[in-house]
């Protein structure tokens, strides 16, 4: 089964690179749209740049030091620089903290696809529940496999820049 599932996932890898143009098709407008409003902002920039500026609290002097002014344009001017450093929320980065919110995605997914499965199989719901919860740990397997799927591509086409791929 893993020899398939690589067969499978990168063969759609494999049909992505090639057909690039068709993959990209539905966000050519939403990409218009980020382009032509880029455009407005730089215009508008420009613009901004070309008034008279009579404050001196509006834009740092050539002479502030650079961290200061990354603090001006940053907000830090307004809420006030911190002196120590230090992010005050270090919990938020502690990596123990990243179980709590993985466990409740994959129950409430598993719940999702589980109650699908039993809401479509009529007659044999009670017994396509026990399936469905049976099978769920292969379908997280499979996800990890297809990682590794996308990894070997990914290192094929930028580091070792294969693509003569046979399937």
């Amino acid at each position: 089964m893993p020899g398939q599932i690589y067969l499978w996932s990168s063969s759609f890898l494999q049909s992505c690179y090639y057909f690039d143009e068709l993959m990209r098709s539905p966000f050519k407008a939403f990409k218009r749209y980020r382009q032509k409003k880029k455009e407005q902002a730089e215009l508008a920039a420009g613009i901004a740049d070309k008034r008279v500026i009579t404050s001196n609290t509006a834009r740092p002097s050539a002479s502030t030091p650079p961290s200061s002014m990354a603090a001006h344009w940053l907000g830090a001017v307004h809420v006030g620089i911190r002196k120590s450093g230090v992010s005050d929320h270090a919990a938020d980065h502690d990596p123990a903290a990243l179980w709590e919110p993985l466990a409740i995605t994959l129950i409430a997914e598993t719940a999702v696809a589980t109650g699908i499965l039993v809401t479509v199989a009529k007659g044999h719901r009670l017994e396509y529940f026990f399936k469905g919860l049976l099978v769920t740990p292969l379908r997280y397997a499979v996800l990890l496999f297809e990682l590794v799927t996308i990894g070997r591509f990914a290192a094929d086409l930028w580091i070792f820049r294969n693509r003569r791929w046979r399937k």
